[in-house]
Order: C-alpha cells, then sequence, then structure tokens
C-alpha cells in the first residue's frame, strides 16, 4: 500500500515537473487586454477573453470618424451610462464615448477646405483655373474683412501650398483667419463636451484639447505638430471626463491667488483687482481671446489656463 502511494507521488511529481519545464508561447491577441504570468522567469502573455469586440454598427456617424487609428476602443453607448457626464448640458445617449483618444488623422488644407467650406459662414471659395496652376494644390477664397466695419468689404485668401499644409481630419465646428496666412480652427470629438483647436502658420500646426464645462472653453492638453506629420498624439484619457469636470466646477466659485495669475501673465497685473475666483479669470481671458490674432500670444494663454487648473 505504501509502496503504491510512494510510486503515485512520484509520477505526480515528474508530471508537475515536465509542465513546469514545458516553453509556454506567447500568444498575441490585438484584441484582447493581456496579463502577464511568470513560469521559471519566464514572462508569457495570456490573454483575456471574455470581452466580445464591438461591433461596427454601433459606431455612430456624428463622429465623422475617418481613420480606425482615431482612437481605441470604441465603446457603445449603451455602456457609455456607467460613466455619465455630470454636466446637465451633455446628453450621454447622443455621444459615442471614446475611451483614449491616441491617434487624430491629419489631411491637408485643400481637402480640407474643399470639403468643409460650406460649413464656413461668410466664406465664398474660389475654383482655381489657370494655366500653369495646379487646382489639388492651391486654393483661394473670401471672407469679410475684419478691419471693415461695414461688413461690405471682402478680403481674398490665396494659398499656393495648400496640399502641403497638415490639419487634423475632424468634423468642424469653427474657422477664422488670423492673417493672411495663419488661421485657427475648432473642430469636434465629442459633441457638447471634447474638442479640439489648432492654430496653423502653414508650417506648423500647434492644437490643444478643450474641455466644455458650463459653457466654458478650457485648455487640457496641448502639442506642436510638424509639417510632415501624419496623425496627432494625445495622452488624455476620456474616462478622465467626470473627473475633470467636477474639478473645474469645484475651482469655478474657489478665491484665485491673483498674484500667480499675474506672475503667469503679466499682462494681466494692471487688472489685478479683478481676478478674485477661478471664474472671474476665465471670464476676463475669454474676452482677451477674442481680440487676439497674434499665435503665440494664444498660446501663451493657453499654457497660463493648463497651468491655474491642472496644474
Amino acid at each position: 500500500m505504501n509502496d503504491n502511494l510512494a510510486e503515485m507521488v512520484k509520477e505526480s511529481i515528474e508530471v508537475i515537473e515536465e509542465i513546469v519545464n514545458i516553453e509556454t508561447p506567447i500568444v498575441e491577441d490585438n484584441n484582447s487586454e493581456t496579463m502577464e504570468t511568470v513560469v521559471e522567469n519566464k514572462i508569457v502573455e495570456v490573454p483575456i477573453l471574455n470581452e466580445t469586440p464591438t461591433p461596427e454598427s454601433s459606431i455612430s456617424d456624428e463622429t465623422e470618424i475617418t481613420s480606425d487609428k482615431m482612437i481605441e476602443p470604441i465603446v457603445t453607448n449603451k455602456e457609455a451610462t456607467e460613466m455619465t457626464l455630470p454636466d446637465s448640458d451633455v446628453n450621454v445617449e447622443e455621444i459615442i464615448t471614446l475611451k483614449k483618444v491616441t491617434e487624430i488623422p491629419l489631411t491637408n488644407f485643400h481637402g480640407f477646405m474643399t470639403d468643409n467650406w460650406r460649413n464656413i459662414p461668410n466664406l465664398n471659395f474660389q475654383k482655381i483655373s489657370a494655366e500653369g496652376v495646379d487646382p489639388n494644390q492651391t486654393i483661394s477664397f473670401t471672407l469679410p474683412d475684419p478691419k471693415d466695419e461695414t461688413g461690405t468689404v471682402r478680403k481674398m485668401y490665396h494659398f499656393t501650398d495648400a496640399h502641403l499644409i497638415r490639419l487634423p481630419d475632424l468634423p468642424l465646428d469653427s474657422f477664422t483667419m488670423l492673417n493672411d496666412k495663419a488661421f485657427k480652427l475648432t473642430q469636434i470629438i465629442i459633441p457638447d463636451v471634447l474638442f479640439l483647436k489648432s492654430y496653423s502658420t502653414g508650417n506648423i500646426l500647434f492644437s490643444c484639447l478643450y474641455l466644455k464645462v458650463n459653457n466654458q472653453y478650457l485648455p487640457i492638453e496641448k502639442m506642436r505638430v510638424k509639417k510632415k506629420s501624419d496623425e496627432l498624439k494625445f495622452d488624455f484619457e476620456v474616462e478622465k471626463i467626470d473627473e475633470l469636470v467636477n474639478m473645474f466646477r469645484t475651482k469655478f466659485v474657489e478665491t484665485v491667488d491673483s498674484e500667480i495669475v499675474v506672475i503667469l501673465y503679466h499682462q494681466s497685473s494692471n487688472v489685478q483687482e479683478l481676478f478674485t475666483t477661478y471664474q472671474s479669470v476665465i471670464d476676463w481671458f475669454n474676452l482677451r481671446i477674442s481680440k487676439i490674432v497674434d499665435i503665440h500670444h494664444l498660446l501663451q494663454i493657453d499654457n497660463v489656463l493648463i497651468k491655474l487648473f491642472i496644474g
């Protein structure tokens, strides 16, 4: 009896040793998360297979996503209800909640204007038809002259390198010319919630993510994109929207240290007494932004607001 028991124990030990010595292959599955298991100091990726992929039919047309690289993964409206935004102005059922904004594809200015010029108020698009001019590289359009108070004078803008100017490939919210070659545009990532504001100088694209809270647009992350880039990359996770919205709303009513505002933005030293709460700071900067056409100055204000609210 004891001999049989000893033999069974010996066989069990041999089986266990064989299992441990097996070189477990690394299983890759791009559609699932992975966890790490250590076997004899070897790291093996074991897929979690209890998740089902989101069907393509659940993707809303409202986001106008042109590349599957834009976000990963996509969450259906049903799943989005688990992360209800506290903003009463937001209808979660009408938006697709993106778990993480990782890559935003870029297009060129020529293609962008061809597709979007009808959505820009008071813009007249000019078709180019001239010998020696490539219509796929050149665009012209007119807008009301910002220096004309009567609203009757129009100004023409002409770009011979429109095919080289890179812009985010997202639905348009607003477009404004700052000077003959520089412009700013706001685009929609999540309607009424998350926006992308960009400034283009032709060679360089500056972009900043904005979160809309109580009808205020607040910058949360910025980056610079060079001419040859094919995409924008941000680290912001949309799962943090609840947290940021609550933080912004709390700060709106808090007392602000006006000296810090002046240190960050010395041009405000003559109105320091106006800064009592964070809401008063936002109100003042919004009014100032509406009168500024210099891109570097606008970027400076973005930096100030990010440091004040996020740190």
